[in-house]
């Protein structure tokens, strides 16, 4: 944003950029891997809620934790690509103390 890129050129180059993924069974191994590593690292926590430590022992028991379908997996991409863009935003904001971020959404509300 601070480019001057608009936001329609922002999520192209994400859409772009997840539609060009390719998704290798080997790679979906490794990430179910490590999938199910964190889940047993968060079961370590002792701070855990009940019910959530329910569902994770609940998903742990699933032999595929991942889809292996590419339309899903760059469904999950976009999401994660759209989280990452609100995550900057919020910090743009706060390093800016909010002067950068009310400039831009006036534009954005003035289109």
């Amino acid at each position: 944003m601070s480019t001057g890129a608009s936001l329609d050129d922002i999520f192209e180059v994400i859409t772009l950029t997840v539609m060009r993924k390719q998704y290798k069974t080997e790679r979906n191994q490794e990430r179910t891997a490590s999938t199910r590593n964190d889940l047993e690292d968060a079961l370590l926590d002792t701070k855990m809620n009940e019910e959530l430590r329910s569902r994770v022992e609940t998903l742990l028991l699933e032999t595929e934790l991942l889809p292996d379908d590419g339309e899903v997996l760059k469904r999950g991409e976009f999401i994660a690509g759209y989280r990452k863009f609100l995550k900057i935003i919020v910090q743009m904001n706060s390093d800016n103390q909010g002067r950068c971020m009310d400039a831009r959404l006036s534009t954005i509300q003035a289109a």
